[in-house]
Order: structure tokens, then sequence, then C-alpha cells
């Protein structure tokens, strides 16, 4: 009877180190595995950053004023080099490494102050560009706090040259392609901090025009 005690309290004790040693495991997995998101988990988020468009993308103006010759004006020789930009995104969890975004971003570029040009005068005061996009995004080390993504994207831009606040010269649509590449750094499971590149790429009259958006953010999901 005492024999069987003793296995008792034996592979009580055993089991007791047994259960110790998987919590300790458990307790080291868990949080790799505390930044992942089940399957269509909603997330949304906002950035700030700036942009820069290169190329020839250009707007037409009367010049001289009260004429009907007009003059081509380029957007990157007659604004300023950078602008400020503002970014909404909402994302959809396809698996552990994948999701599925669509985006809204606004982008605009101030007439150059320091600008020495009889045409001075005669320029928009902003030129403004604005982005319907979708994304598809691709993580790496997902389960640890700092997650990074790659984005491939495609969809429509809406450039808008305005004169005055209520005085827009015209509209124009064209498609955009591109993609980011960004960094999530989880402050907890349903929040980050979210660090991004975005290369766009927009086909006009005038050839193919590249903007670059560097921006700052936070993202928030919805668990």
């Amino acid at each position: 009877m005492r024999r069987a005690t003793c296995d008792r309290r034996g592979f009580g004790g055993a089991g007791a180190v047994l259960l110790a040693l998987l919590l300790q495991l458990a307790s080291l997995v868990a949080p790799a595995s505390a930044y992942e998101h089940r399957q269509s988990t909603p997330s949304f988020g906002v950035q700030f950053g700036y942009g820069r468009v290169f190329g020839d993308d250009s707007y037409r103006i009367s010049y001289p004023e009260g004429t009907d010759e007009t003059y081509r004006v380029g957007i990157s020789k007659y604004h300023d080099e950078w602008g400020p930009s503002a970014h909404v995104a909402v994302r959809f969890v396809l698996d552990r490494s994948h999701a599925l975004g669509f985006g809204f971003d606004d982008l605009r570029y101030k007439r150059n102050a320091d600008l020495d040009s009889a045409l001075k005068g005669s320029l928009a005061q902003w030129a403004k560009f604005t982005s319907f996009r979708a994304d598809y995004y691709m993580y790496v080390n997902r389960r640890q706090k700092a997650s990074y993504y790659v984005a491939p994207s495609v969809g429509i831009q809406q450039r808008e040259i305005r004169f005055a606040r209520s005085e827009v010269e015209k509209r124009e649509f064209r498609l955009l392609y591109g993609g980011a590449l960004g960094m999530e750094y989880f402050i907890r499971r349903s929040f980050s901090v979210d660090l991004s590149g975005r290369v766009y790429g927009l086909p006009g009259q005038d050839g193919t025009n590249l903007v670059v958006q560097p921006a700052l953010g936070i993202h928030i999901y919805v668990i």
C-alpha cells in the first residue's frame, strides 16, 4: 500500500514538473503569436507624411493673363518639391501573413513662394493629388512585435489644379500602380505604429510620373 502511495506521489510530482514545463513553454510561445490576427479581422489606420512628384506632370494656364495664349506649367518645377500628405487605410486579414487593404491618400503641393518668375502670379495655389487604391499586404515576421510588409497597389488618382478655394481649373483621373514597404510595431495586440514608404507610377499625357510618399501613423485592429 505504501509503495502504491509512493508511486502515485512520484507520478504526481512528475506530472507537476511536466505541467510547470509546459506552462513555461507556453509563456515563451504566447508573446510570439500574440500579434497574429484571425481571418477576416478588420483594421483601420491613419498616417501623415510628405510626398514628392518627379517627372513631367504639368497643367496649362493662360499666359499672359487676359489672353488666349496657354502655357504648360511643370508641377515639379514651379511648385514646392515636397508637400504634406494624409493617408487613411482599411484592411481585412486573409490569413496569418496576408491582408487585403483599401486606401485613400491626399497629397498637396503649394506654389513655390521663392519662385522668381513672371509666371508666378498666374500659377495655381495648389496642385492636389487624391488617390484611391487597393493593396495586397504580404507580411514578414508577423508573430513578433516588429512586423514588416510589402504591399503592391493598383488604383485611380485624381489630379486637381486649384487656383483659389472655390476655383478649380480641372480634374483628371489617371491609373495608379505601385506599392509600399513598411513596418508595424505593435504596442498592444490591437494597436500598432505604422511606418511606410510608398511609390506610385502615374501614366499621363507627358509620360509616366513618379510619386514618393514616406508616412508615419497608427493602425488599430478590431478584435
